[in-house]
């Protein structure tokens, strides 16, 4: 039986945002780790990060 006092924390994470990947176009629900920056947070993970850098940036010159 549950903790009269504690309340259950099933069904919470379906209320987080969510966002779209700008690199792969996955959905990602906040993190804790993103609470200060989530409006700056912009890929899912940081392989996205990189390849998405690697796609856009011009090559460069020798």
């Amino acid at each position: 039986m549950p903790d009269a006092r504690r309340p259950a924390v099933r069904g919470l994470k379906a209320h987080l945002p969510h966002k779209l990947c700008q690199h792969c176009q996955r959905p990602m629900a906040w993190r804790k780790a993103w609470a200060r920056c989530w409006d700056e947070v912009r890929h899912c993970s940081e392989r996205c990060k990189r390849e998405a850098r690697a796609t856009s940036s011009p090559p460069r010159a020798p």
